[in-house]
């Protein structure tokens, strides 16, 4: 497949903003061959990430919950088929455990169930600790998102009830809270 070019374009920025965007570029991608046209490439996908889930807000507690029940079924058949537990507490653990298991840059997940709201916690030391290259982006999108959206299905699915992201802190161990609700309307 041919690979497409790339399109020139012409912008104007005020001096200040190109100036402080071009030092915070220069460290980046250390002036090695194309910089700044990578530098705005990562800005420009920020951007319309950041635009689309703004506009898409009114939409994206349904979308949500649609990913999440996916991610859910998916992890929740291919990795307790063939094996039998005693209760949906012992799906939901054995399905957070593959996250636990399967990647590289989680070294715990634990979950607390507390006057019916839930808190996750998640240990992700080797991106947060130390590292020069990590992006928050990273951290929220590949990681806590895809566990934020499987675990709620999961307990939703587990407990018949029904939750919402309340609260998301990120640190050294990063926490997710899950608050139950009882008017579904307000969620969705």
């Amino acid at each position: 497949m041919a690979q497409k070019s790339n399109k020139r374009v012409t912008v104007s920025l005020p001096y200040d903003l190109d100036l402080e965007f071009r030092g915070l570029a220069s460290k980046k991608f250390k002036f090695e061959k194309g910089w700044y046209s990578k530098a705005m490439v990562d800005a420009i996908r920020i951007w319309m990430i950041y635009n689309e889930n703004t506009l898409l807000k009114e939409g994206i507690s349904k979308l949500s919950h649609f990913a999440g029940k996916t991610m859910w079924n998916n992890l929740k058949e291919n990795s307790v088929r063939n094996l039998e537990f005693k209760s949906n507490q012992e799906i939901l653990n054995h399905v957070l455990n593959y996250f636990n298991n399967e990647s590289p840059y989680i070294q715990n997940l634990d979950y607390r169930i507390y006057e019916q709201n839930i808190k996750i916690c998640v240990d992700c030391p080797c991106i947060t600790e130390k590292n020069e290259d990590f992006m928050l982006e990273d951290l929220i999108y590949k990681y806590l998102q895809p566990i934020s959206l499987a675990s709620r299905a999961g307990i939703e699915d587990i407990t018949g009830n029904t939750y919402k992201l309340s609260k998301v802190k990120i640190g050294s161990l990063n926490k997710i809270y899950l608050k139950k609700i009882d008017d579904i309307s307000r969620s969705i």
